[in-house]
């Protein structure tokens, strides 16, 4: 008979061998005389989850709902706070069209008084009323379009400027703002001309503004016009296209296979006469012409100055004189 105690009860399971050595298996934890305290012990465990996941969908809806929410009923104050706004830009973000406007008219009151006084060319000053009264015209009926004419304007005239005095390589196929940065200009006017196109851009291509922000850029935009054309540099007008010249101070040789352009320079100094070799029989008397030369070299000769009605040397030597008509670059 077994020891009195040692034996297993009459209403109790035996425990398995390996439950009694302390390794039960996971199939005798599972199934053995203590799973249902497992049970018991995981199922708040599975409680607490399930509530944290609710909780977590909860708060995933409820922020869009409370700014749909929101915007639903604060939506006539928002839009008042926005129309007031205008797109503002101060260091970094956008700063209302009429701020801006205000802005150019204190830049472009400065650039032209950086330039009163400068000398002007008689034949730039036709070129510029007549350009004024184009745009001006226009601007009665179509602004923004002569808004964006007047910056063409802008264009050809800085290409201009450097035409009269630097290689196509620093002005040809080259943006208004690279072109603007290789001309002297004084601050103000530089400043300007870039406001001015920043102000052009947000009228042309923006929906809030009206006819009227358009007519007050053009008026600016003409005065900048202005200044740039006060601006110091030279514009070589043709006086004679097609010159005889001579290879001996007697005038008894004619160059057999050249001639001379004479050109009329208007410059910061005053007008200046200037006779070049060249075999481009393209130049017409009175017309703009560019600073442009090829590598071609030609020795001494002389031409025969109708002015003072006497034989003259027109150079040593020189390079070949190509210039186009500037109405044609």
């Amino acid at each position: 008979m077994p020891a009195p105690g040692l034996g297993p009860s009459p209403g109790r399971p035996r425990a398995s061998p390996a439950l009694a050595r302390g390794r039960a298996s996971p199939e005798d934890r599972r199934t053995g005389p203590y799973a249902d305290d497992m049970d018991a012990r995981q199922a708040p465990t599975a409680s607490v989850q399930d509530v944290t996941d609710i909780i977590d969908a909860v708060g995933a809806i409820a922020w869009p709902l409370v700014f749909v929410l929101f915007m639903v009923l604060f939506r006539r104050p928002i839009r008042g706070v926005l129309a007031r706004l205008e797109n503002l830009k101060l260091p970094g973000v956008e700063v209302g069209l009429r701020m801006e406007l205000d802005a150019l008219q204190a830049t472009t009151e400065q650039a032209a008084e950086s330039v009163a006084g400068a000398p002007e060319d008689p034949g730039e000053q036709a070129a510029a009323n007549r350009v004024e009264n184009e745009v001006l015209d226009e601007a009665q009926q179509r602004p923004k379009l002569a808004l964006m004419s007047l910056s063409a304007e802008l264009d050809r005239l800085s290409r201009e400027i450097l035409a009269g005095s630097q290689d196509p390589a620093a002005w040809e196929g080259r943006s208004l703002t690279e072109k603007l940065r290789r001309i002297s200009l004084s601050p103000h006017v530089h400043a300007a001309a870039m406001q001015f196109m920043h102000v052009r851009s947000r009228i042309v291509h923006g929906h809030a503004a009206t006819d009227d922000d358009a007519l007050r850029a053009i008026d600016l935009g003409l005065t900048i016009l202005d200044a740039l054309r006060h601006v110091p540099h030279e514009v070589h007008y043709v006086r004679e296209p097609k010159a005889t010249v001579f290879l001996d101070a007697a005038g008894q040789r004619p160059a057999p296979d050249f001639h001379a352009v004479v050109l009329e320079s208007a410059t910061p100094q005053g007008p200046k006469v200037r006779v070049f070799p060249t075999t481009r029989d393209h130049f017409r008397a009175g017309k703009a012409v560019a600073w442009e030369w090829s590598q071609q070299g030609f020795p001494a000769a002389w031409w025969w100055d109708p002015g003072d009605d006497e034989l003259k040397k027109a150079w040593d030597s020189s390079a070949e004189f190509i210039g186009r008509h500037l109405d044609e670059i």
